[in-house]
């Protein structure tokens, strides 16, 4: 039900004139890229279940390569000198090209009719709060990398503004690959143990980076807080859907 006002919401942020229409539109598709993510990853909670082996980061390594083709996209519509307005309504439409099969499917949530009834507002449990503060955490550490790492290349390292782009994506292809394979090393070693792991090597490249003074090893410090970032939201997710779903039973 969501999908055609996500849709919507995508074109709208082409088209707001102003800058209080453009806050509405950014508003709304908050709203909805939001709720597509909750249901998105229910829908891979189930898939797990199903396949009886994990899975939830290889969703999630879709979401860093679909991130990484929006850049791409917004970096050739740049170029190209191609209207906003043109670009945000193409992108909708080849966004609902993509899902419209799969909203086709005759299939229905195995939860459905149970959080249906459960539905409503309630306060976290304490282990829910914790895993809630480690997904805000792993947050942080992304929309740091996403936000100031040219920034930090270019203003404090000193690089080129072509080189600055390189602590981004190096961050986000050692996302993708480590999102790729983290489903089999928690199958082979567990969840807390890929946890802890992720996080020694997000605390070392942020140690890295702010300890080195040259390109390559910042960007590697980048790389490593790609692999520590990759496997710990996917496994928040899981774990916050298990124990939602052990609450309401109990």
């Amino acid at each position: 039900m969501i999908a055609v006002p996500f849709l919507l919401s995508i074109a709208l942020l082409g088209l707001a004139p102003t800058i209080p229409l453009l806050a509405i539109a950014l508003f709304l598709f908050g709203m909805c890229h939001g709720s597509m993510d909750v249901a998105i990853n229910s829908w891979a909670s189930e898939v797990e279940k199903h396949m009886r082996r994990s899975l939830m980061s290889s969703f999630h390594a879709m979401w860093s390569v679909g991130a990484v083709l929006g850049a791409a996209t917004g970096y050739v519509a740049t170029a190209f000198q191609v209207p906003v307005y043109i670009h945000f309504l193409v992108t909708a439409v080849v966004t609902g090209g993509t899902i419209a099969p799969f909203l086709l499917l005759d299939w229905q949530s195995t939860i459905r009719t149970h959080v249906m009834r459960a539905a409503g507002l309630a306060l976290p449990n304490s282990a829910l709060l914790l895993v809630g503060i480690i997904a805000l955490a792993s947050g942080l550490g992304e929309g740091t990398a996403l936000d100031w790492s040219a920034v930090y290349l270019h203003d404090v390292v000193g690089t080129a503004q072509s080189d600055a782009t390189l602590g981004y994506t190096g961050f986000s292809a050692a996302m993708v690959i480590a999102r790729l394979n983290a489903d089999s090393l928690v199958t082979r070693l567990g969840s807390a143990t890929v946890a802890r792991l992720s996080g020694l090597s997000a605390v070392f490249g942020i140690l890295l980076i702010v300890g080195g003074d040259t390109l390559p090893l910042v960007v590697m410090g980048f790389v490593l807080m790609g692999v520590g970032y990759a496997a710990v939201l996917p496994l928040a997710c899981r774990a916050t859907i298990w124990l939602r779903s052990a609450r309401q039973s109990g």
